[in-house]
């Protein structure tokens, strides 16, 4: 009966975080957007979507959540991650991680802002450090398991 309960309040407060979400990007309120040509297919989140001209608004209030929208009429995502903090040259840009040739939106920062957004790592992302770490270990080798590919935005 607990579990229950605990399950119904979490549930409750989820729906109430995005709707506060959908409210501030319905409104108009979100203070960050910027519109970015993303060059190559990447993983958003657990999804896999293709190369092309993105929206992505930062909500001023939402705590790190991050929606990206589609201009060919995809329909928009909300990816949850967490505020981060940075310091060098203050551009709008997308920051991707590549593992071969997949690749992962790991961040996204406004120009003139210290304040942006960083994604988790998703399940795929994990499973490919893991194993690059493994082959990486056996042969010595020192190097990052990625590369940083980073993407100028627009800012709107």
């Amino acid at each position: 009966m607990t579990k229950q309960v605990l399950k119904v309040a979490a549930m409750l407060l989820l729906i109430a975080g995005l709707t506060a979400a959908s409210a501030t990007i319905a409104n108009g309120q979100s203070k960050k957007r910027l519109v970015v040509q993303v060059p190559f297919d990447f993983n958003l989140g657990d999804q896999a979507v293709p190369a092309g001209q993105y929206d992505v608004i930062i909500p001023s209030n939402t705590g790190g959540a991050l929606w990206v929208l589609n201009h060919d009429g995809e329909p928009q995502r909300m990816i949850l991650g967490h505020s981060a903090e940075r310091g060098g040259k203050m551009i709008a840009k997308l920051v991707f991680h590549r593992y071969g040739s997949t690749y992962f939106l790991a961040q996204a920062w406004m120009s003139g802002d210290s304040a942006g957004c960083e994604l988790s790592k998703t399940k795929q992302e994990r499973a490919l450090e893991r194993e690059l770490g493994k082959i990486a270990a056996y042969h010595g080798d020192s190097r990052p398991l990625y590369e940083v590919v980073e993407v100028i935005a627009m800012v709107r």
